[in-house]
């Protein structure tokens, strides 16, 4: 994989999609999603997540999961998903082209 670049707020753009890095309790999560918004001033975005199950393609949530995070947070500058789905029934399912599962472990 090649060197990843530092994001800063002016390589950002609102619909550009990203993995932010998000502490919980115990550990680090990574989770992939969409800039709604960028707050310049204050270093932060409003980013709405996709969710995944295992090794699975990203979902988008049922309940859109939108949080502000600082931009120092964010780690990479992931490319344009291929969908597919989305349904009814069925959620609409995200594929990156890109290797993401050095970050994507439990």
């Amino acid at each position: 994989m090649a060197d990843v670049e530092a994001i800063t707020a002016d390589k950002l753009n609102v619909g550009r999609y990203v993995l932010a890095a998000l502490r919980g309790k115990k550990n680090l999560r990574h989770f992939p999603g969409v800039v709604h918004s960028i707050q310049r001033d204050e270093d932060t975005a409003v980013i709405s997540f996709y969710k995944s199950v295992g090794n699975r393609p990203f979902i988008v949530p049922v309940q859109e999961d939108v949080a502000t995070v600082d931009i120092c947070d964010l780690v990479l500058l992931l490319p344009t998903p291929t969908s597919s789905g989305g349904t009814e029934r069925t959620c609409k399912k995200l594929t990156f082209n890109i290797d993401l599962s050095q970050y994507m472990q439990d």
